[in-house]
C-alpha cells in the first residue's frame, strides 16, 4: 500500500480509537492503536507502566513506537493524548503520516472521561481543573495538525466521512 498513514491526535476521550476503527471499517486501511502497540512491545498494560515506571518511561516507549512506524503505509493510527507533548514527536509524527486533530470541547471530554476506568490520568476523583489545564496546554500542539475536525455532536461515522472528504481535498 502506498497510502499515507492517517494519524489521529487529540485529548483523551476525544474518540481517537473509536474514529480510527470507523475509518478502517470503511476503507482498506489497517488499524494501529499506539497504546496497544506499546503494551505489546513492553509486555505491560499502560496503567502498569505509569504506576511502576512513571510517565517519562511511558513517553519514551510511546516515542519509540511512533518512530517504528516510519516507512509503513496504509495505517490509521490512534495515538495517546500526550503524544504531541514532546517536540521530537511533533516532528516525527509528520514523517509518519497525515495528522488529524479530533477537537472536542472539554465539557464533552469530561462527560466521556467520567465513564472511564482504565485511563492513568483519570482515577477516582480526578482533578477536573488540572485536566482542563492540561488540555489547554496541549491545544497549541494539536492545532499544528494537517487537519482539524470538530467532533462535537457528530457520530464516529460522520467524523470518518468528514476526515476522508477533507483529506481528499488537501
Amino acid at each position: 500500500m502506498s497510502e499515507k498513514n492517517i494519524i489521529l491526535v487529540g485529548f483523551m476521550g476525544a474518540g481517537k480509537s473509536t474514529v480510527a476503527a470507523e475509518l478502517v471499517k470503511c476503507s482498506h486501511y489497517h488499524l494501529l492503536d499506539l497504546d496497544a502497540e506499546i503494551e505489546r512491545r513492553s509486555g505491560l498494560k499502560i496503567q502498569e507502566i505509569f504506576c511502576q515506571q512513571g510517565e517519562n518511561v511511558f513517553r519514551d516507549l510511546e516515542s519509540a513506537a511512533l518512530a517504528a512506524l516510519r516507512g509503513q503505509h496504509g495505517l490509521v493510527v490512534a495515538t495517546g493524548g500526550g503524544i504531541m507533548g514532546r517536540p521530537e514527536n511533533r516532528e516525527l509524527i509528520r514523517s509518519v503520516g497525515r495528522v488529524v486533530y479530533l477537537r472536542t470541547p472539554f465539557v464533552t471530554l469530561q462527560r466521556r472521561l467520567k465513564l472511564s476506568i482504565d485511563r492513568p490520568l483519570v482515577k477516582e476523583g480526578p482533578d477536573w481543573n488540572a485536566l482542563e489545564a492540561l488540555l489547554l496546554s496541549r491545544i497549541p500542539f494539536y492545532e499544528t495538525a494537517d487537519l482539524i475536525i470538530d467532533t462535537n455532536d457528530k457520530n464516529p461515522e460522520e467524523i470518518a466521512t468528514e476526515i476522508f472528504q477533507r483529506l481528499a481535498e488537501v
